[in-house]
């Protein structure tokens, strides 16, 4: 089991990962942490949502994630003017908590009780956080907590948490998921987006080929729980079982470019679903636009119904 817990200082996080009994691991934002300045911080040379997902699988069983990218979305704007990850390449990163079983839990108790924790007699606190930064941040975290984007509503992604009652603290285990390598996405989804090396996989990225799929399968009107997404290259890896945990739901294949098509019939991509899913091939996103890679996966889009 892994845990993500979220929200501004004094809403309780600490309190809940010592109630549900969780090794603590602090991990830094990708610029260096909350108020921090350099462009490398943990993350390197990857871009954000992929340095996010490496620090998501690498971390041993056990773990919550005291803070994550939802934090630098929030407290990067307010103290260094921008956020190192978009709200785009967030929905990357939820992709690989979607897989992986790793709940998100955004701590939210009323807002005078956050000031009076951060307040009280003894508390370290730096200089910046004012009364007014306090509640800029908190707004900050409803918004990000709550809002409805373009395709998915936020709530489905995360749980709320208020430490001054105590039944919540019995809602916070979440169900765990199917942990495999190079599967990630949803679990449930009718549609397998299958890469292949040429574009980082699983797609964790907002440049190059990766950007233009990614754009033009949210442009298509797909949903993040509609999409599962696999690496051609590697699935032949997986044994039998795998392949039948995976893609019971699978309606359609989509391959990305020749090399995946080829990939798939070779490797019998759905062999074990029970059923056999319509394989699609579309462009290798490096060649063609957003434009162009929409019209054709809008296409696609007309052969799911969705319930």
């Amino acid at each position: 089991m892994k845990l993500i817990v979220e929200g501004p200082d004094g809403s309780g996080k600490t309190t809940l990962i010592e109630r549900l009994g969780l090794k603590r691991l602090h991990l830094k934002s990708l610029r260096g942490g909350v108020g921090g300045t350099t462009q490398e911080g943990w993350g390197g040379t990857d871009e954000a949502p992929l340095a996010y997902a490496k620090q998501l699988m690498a971390a041993p069983e056990g773990t919550a994630f005291d803070r994550f990218y939802l934090s630098e979305m929030v407290y990067g704007p307010l103290l260094r003017g921008e956020s190192a990850i978009t709200e785009d390449e967030a929905r990357l990163v939820r992709r690989v908590t979607s897989a992986r079983g790793i709940g998100t839990v955004i701590c939210l108790p009323p807002f005078r009780r956050t000031v009076a924790n951060v307040m009280e007699e003894g508390r370290e606190r730096p200089d910046y956080q004012t009364h007014e930064f306090l509640r800029a941040a908190y707004i900050g975290w409803c918004r990000v907590s709550t809002d409805t984007g373009a395709h998915e509503p936020q709530e489905r992604y995360f749980t709320h948490f208020n430490y001054t009652r105590e039944d919540h603290v019995e809602r916070m285990v979440p169900m765990l998921g199917i942990h495999q390598e190079r599967v990630i996405g949803s679990l449930l989804g009718h549609v397998m987006v299958v890469t292949t090396d040429d574009l980082d996989f699983p797609a964790l990225s907002m440049n190059g080929g990766s950007g233009v799929l990614n754009q033009s399968l949210w442009a298509a009107g797909f949903r993040e729980t509609d999409l599962t997404f696999t690496n051609a290259l590697a699935w032949a890896n997986h044994d039998r079982g795998v392949r039948m945990a995976v893609t019971p739901m699978t309606k359609i294949i989509i391959a990305v470019g020749k090399q995946a098509e080829e990939l798939c019939l070779l490797d019998g991509l759905y062999n074990g679903a029970g059923h056999t899913p319509i394989v699609f091939t579309v462009a290798d996103p490096s060649t063609t636009n957003v434009i162009d890679l929409t019209s054709t996966l809008q296409a696609i889009h007309g052969c799911i119904s969705h319930d």
